[in-house]
């Protein structure tokens, strides 16, 4: 593994279109899903404009922009805390094994130890998507207490 200078920093306003070409690929990729591109910017953009409800965050990688990731707040009653639920992983093909992901994980590790409001990092990720799976297991995580069950309006 190629080892980088890898930097994660909150998303800007300005950068709406390129995290909407990072999740059209994505979900393209890992679920083999056609996004609408308008729709997932207004969705980001929207979301952005919520700071109470998360933030996107962006990995750059040797100064260049290397992927994204949203982080959720989730109230928990039984911590009494919220959790941060860590959505939309995406890391460009060519940055990947260069420390990206493991150095954004870091980074809500350290955030989550330091805030007394913060219980820990939660994920979902796609049953068929076995590589995020082994990424996720190397870096500590588990699959050991829940499953995700869901219904989406069509």
């Amino acid at each position: 593994m190629q080892m980088s200078d890898v930097s994660v920093r909150p998303a800007r306003l300005d950068e709406v279109n390129l995290l909407s070409d990072f999740q059209v690929a994505m979900a393209l990729e890992s679920e083999g899903m056609q996004l609408d591109h308008a729709t997932v910017a207004h969705g980001i953009a929207s979301f952005l404009a919520r700071p109470e409800d998360g933030i996107y965050y962006v990995m750059e990688c040797d100064q260049q922009l290397a992927g994204c990731a949203m982080v959720q707040h989730e109230w928990s009653d039984w911590r009494a805390k919220n959790v941060l639920w860590l959505h939309s992983v995406f890391v460009k093909p060519e940055f990947r094994k260069r420390g990206c992901f493991r150095n954004l994980y870091s980074f809500l590790q350290a955030r989550v130890q330091s805030d007394s409001n913060l219980a820990g990092i939660r994920l979902y990720v796609d049953k068929n998507n076995q590589k995020a799976e082994a990424a996720y297991r190397k870096i500590g995580m588990t699959d050991e207490h829940y499953k995700l069950f869901e219904w989406l309006k069509t």
